[in-house]
């Protein structure tokens, strides 16, 4: 289930000398100007957002997180796994600002991300693909968005997607098959539930 903490407010600005001052590491490289060719703010800017996450200035938080995820294409190309904990930091905070468009579009970029990164037999696929699927089902458990079917097929592909990754990568007893052929078969059923059309099974399949 999605934990939607609540927390606090503060000001909104960013690279005031003596508020980077007061921040410790970091504090030098923040009171520059940004520059998204300046490698040396990735860290320091990555660590504000952070920071402002906490207390609760979502705003703040992911402005500094794009000027970070900018800095760090520059630095590590446009496929670079640097880059997931920005996009994750970022989805934590659309999700507290309810802005579900958002996070469904850093969702699907991440999913874009790990197919660049990740090879068909690295299980770290698996465990990465996991966290977008479970964001799915929360989102239609809940249906935080009213779009239910949406987030089903999405699930749906995403089962489907695991389960070649597991069969390169998992011994053949493992408890994950079980899961992600109910998984597969329950999000087919639910599917056809939704369309009250026997086409979409057949749709479901060919994803």
């Amino acid at each position: 289930m999605l934990t939607l903490s609540k927390r606090c407010h503060i000001g909104t600005a960013l690279y005031f000398e003596s508020e980077a001052a007061a921040n410790g590491a970091g504090a030098n490289v923040l009171a520059r100007a940004y520059s998204p060719f300046d490698t040396a703010q990735v860290d320091p800017l990555l660590s504000r957002g952070i920071r402002s996450q906490e207390l609760g200035n979502h705003e703040q938080a992911l402005a500094a997180f794009q000027k970070a995820l900018e800095v760090a294409r520059i630095q590590n190309g446009l496929f670079s796994e640097s880059q997931v904990p920005i996009i994750e930091s970022m989805i934590s905070s659309e999700i507290e600002l309810k802005r579900w468009e958002a996070v469904n579009k850093n969702y699907e970029y991440l999913e874009h991300l790990y197919g660049k990164i990740y090879t068909v037999n690295n299980p770290e696929f698996n465990l990465a693909l996991q966290k977008i699927s479970t964001w799915h089902i929360n989102a239609l458990d809940l249906n935080l968005d009213g779009q239910r079917v949406k987030h089903l097929r999405e699930a749906h592909k995403i089962f489907k997607k695991r389960l070649q990754i597991a069969r390169v990568t998992s011994a053949p007893d493992d408890p994950i098959f079980d899961y992600l052929n109910e998984s597969i078969g329950l999000s087919e059923r639910e599917l056809y539930r939704y369309s009250g059309a026997e086409s979409v099974i057949f749709q479901a399949r060919s994803l």
